[in-house]
Order: C-alpha cells, then structure tokens, then sequence
C-alpha cells in the first residue's frame, strides 16, 4: 500500500488514467446525445426523452467514477495530507456517489426496456400506459427507488483517527493502514442494520433483481422485434417509426449486462477472499466509465438517424467555431488617438 514502486499501486495508478480518459469522454458523449435526442420533433419524442434523461444519469455516473478513483489516487500518492480527514471523508462519499448513480443507470434502463417490450407486445394498450405524463415522471420514480437503496451506504461509514479506533499495538499495526492518520470505519447504525439483515435485502434489490428482470426483458424485446422486422414488408410506416428507437437500444442492455458482470465478479472476489484489493476496486469504476461512455457509439452503429443528426450537430459547431474564429481573425482592431 505504501509502496509507490510495487505492482498492485502501478496497476491501479495505470487503471485510474483509463478511468479519466473513459469518463471524460463519457461526460463529454453524453452532454452530445442529450443535445441531439433535444431535437427530436418526430414521433420517437418519448424515446428521445427517456434516453436523454438515461444520458444524464450516465453522465453523473462516469463523474463520480472519476472523483472516487482520483480521491482513492490522491490518499495514495501523498498529493494532500496523507490520509487526512477531508480526503478520507471525500472516498467515501464518492463510492457513494458511484453506487447511487449506477442504480439510477439500471433503473432507467429497466424502465426503458419495459416501455420498448411492452410497447411493441401491446401498442394500442401502451398508448394509455405510457402516456406523455407518465414518461415525464420516470427520472422522479427512479430517484425514488435509488435514494432507500442507497440511503443506508450513506450512513455506513465515519472518519476517525486510527489511534481512536486501534489504540494498541497489536491492532494498530495493520500494514495496509501505515502512513493513515484517519480512517473510515463502519458505523454503529450500519453494524445494527447488518445484524438484522438489511444488506442483504439492498444487495438484493439493487444487485440481484435489476439484472435478471434487464436480461428477461432484453430477450423478450429482441424476439419481438425480430417477429416484427420478419413481417416488415406488411409494416405500415409509423410501425416501422416506432421500432428503431427500440432496435437502437437493445445492445444497450447487453453490454449494461456484460459490464456489471464484470462489477459484480469483481465483488464476488472481495467477498470470497474477504479483503478489498484496491486493483479489483478500481476495475469495477473502470467498468462502470465504460458502461457509461458506450451508449453513443451503439446509437452511431445502429441508427442511421442518429449518425444523420449527430453528423448533422458536429457540422454546426465546427461551423460556428470557424466563422468565430475568422471573424475574431478579421475585425479591425481600434486605434487609440
């Protein structure tokens, strides 16, 4: 841990540059899909404001996936106070950040994904469904089942000083712990929660369900929306309309899948082994900045209208910086007399 030179700090100092490139790029394709769905007139509205607002979930996801693998790099490296209690304090409070803005990441996935299936099983039902009011309050009932789940990881931990907490020897010598004056330990309230089983009930509904009802759905909407492209010569124009979005979004969800799987061996290695390898952790943020970043890419390579828009928008602000800077180029300058 104190090691600068040895493997698993370089490994993870290696990991933290990918999880700032990846990040960033995925704050930055995010801002852009919500600026081109922003546009959209036409009939696929619903779809456009359901994946704007999945943009801006994403968007906070990578953020907070960058801030928690430079707060863990900034304890590491000695860039502030070694383990101070700001920096302690702010580690925790960014693992926070990453869990509760995954869980907003997969519910409006489960929640879009239900809107294409059921759409596409039962059209003239869906329609009063899904209405426009209904839609519109979809990033309300995602805050409203993400913040419970994530309430408890809140409170689950406070900094102290690792004197308080070891005062003697034989338990403050603890290797990976030398060279921290503070530390976060687990807090009263959460170890009383723990007892009761109230982890295993959140691991559970944020873990466990999510992702086999997200697989379900994937299946069932990719079945029928091959059923649907099979009859596509007897396909009137608005059904043809409305099946793109949905044919768009569907290697959202497997690669939503394949990615958390990935998170999720990577838990199942610090609960088998009972230690948290700061190389597995940063991976898991890793996996969570590319999860996050992907969607722009899928939309480019699966809808046409997508790459006409996005090609569309770059045009324009490659336009308006030109003429910018010409015109900065061109005026005059004044003369002082």
């Amino acid at each position: 841990m104190t090691d600068f030179g040895e493997t698993g700090h370089l490994i993870s100092f290696v990991l933290w540059i990918f999880i700032l490139l990846v990040g960033g790029f995925g704050i930055l394709s995010n801002l852009l899909i919500i600026q081109i769905f922003k546009q959209r007139k036409d009939n696929g509205k619903k779809f456009a404001f359901l994946f704007s607002v999945l943009a801006v979930f994403d968007s906070f996801a990578c953020l907070s996936s960058v801030l928690s693998a430079t707060s863990l790099i900034i304890c590491f490296e000695g860039w502030i106070s070694r383990g101070g209690p700001i920096s302690t304090h702010f580690v925790h409070i960014a693992l926070v950040a990453v869990m509760f803005t995954r869980t907003l990441s997969v519910q409006a996935t489960i929640f879009i994904t239900s809107y294409s299936y059921f759409g596409l099983s039962y059209p003239l039902r869906a329609r009063s469904w899904f209405t426009w009011r209904r839609i519109r309050a979809v990033p309300l009932l995602v805050l409203i089942i993400a913040v419970p789940l994530n309430f408890p990881r809140g409170i689950m931990a406070y900094t102290t000083q690792r004197k308080l907490e070891f005062p003697t020897d034989d338990i403050y010598d603890i290797p990976s712990l030398n060279g921290f004056e503070y530390i976060s330990v687990w807090s009263k309230t959460w170890l009383n929660l723990w007892e009761r089983g109230i982890n295993v009930v959140q691991d559970q509904l944020d873990f466990v369900v999510p992702l086999p009802t997200l697989w379900i759905l994937n299946f069932l909407s990719y079945r029928k929306v091959s059923e649907v492209r099979k009859a596509r010569q007897n396909l009137a124009p608005t059904q043809e309309i409305a099946i793109r979005p949905i044919y768009m979004f569907l290697p959202v969800v497997s690669f939503l899948l394949l990615c958390n799987a990935g998170t999720i061996a990577a838990n199942l290695l610090v609960y088998i082994n009972g230690v948290v390898y700061r190389e597995v952790y940063f991976l898991s943020l890793l996996f969570n900045s590319v999860n996050s970043s992907a969607n722009i890419v899928i939309y480019y390579w699966r809808s046409q209208e997508f790459r006409r828009d996005m090609k569309a928008f770059v045009a324009e602000v490659l336009k308006a910086l030109s003429f910018w800077k010409v015109k900065s180029k061109v005026e005059p300058k004044e003369v002082m007399k």
